[in-house]
């Protein structure tokens, strides 16, 4: 079993934070716990994963969009459309519009929405150091 995971960190007009990251990450923990093997879709400046826009759908049975807020415009539909074949997930979304007009997946557990919301999942996320840089306070 295949899943492919992606958010904004898939599209280069996409706008990743440092918690969608740390979400992708999670979110492919639980699916290799699961036995899923997963694929990540990253697009410039990010690397390591796999293109989008040429993924083959028809190789996943789960694909997963983590993060962020998810509305009715091109890059969502883009997803929606080139996955339609898997079982679409969204995870840790906000949804602006009302789930009773539009609700696109055959699984949902939004961050926020018309009818719930749910810690963001990043607080689950393994704590790391990180290097700090940057200049030194005078």
């Amino acid at each position: 079993m295949r899943a492919l995971i992606a958010g904004w960190f898939s599209f280069e007009e996409g706008h990743a934070t440092a918690g969608d990251l740390l979400t992708c990450e999670l979110v492919r923990e639980w699916l290799e716990q699961a036995g899923y093997s997963c694929e990540v879709a990253v697009a410039k400046p990010f690397n390591g994963g796999v293109s989008l826009r040429s993924a083959v759908a028809e190789s996943y049975a789960l694909a997963v969009f983590v993060c962020g807020p998810f509305e009715r415009k091109e890059l969502e539909s883009e997803f929606l459309g080139r996955f339609s074949s898997c079982y679409v997930i969204g995870l840790n979304l906000t949804m602006p519009t009302p789930l009773d007009l539009w609700n696109p997946f055959d699984l949902l557990i939004e961050r926020d929405s018309s009818v719930r919301s749910h810690p963001d999942l990043v607080f689950t996320s393994k704590s790391r150091q990180l290097s700090v840089v940057g200049p030194m306070p005078r």
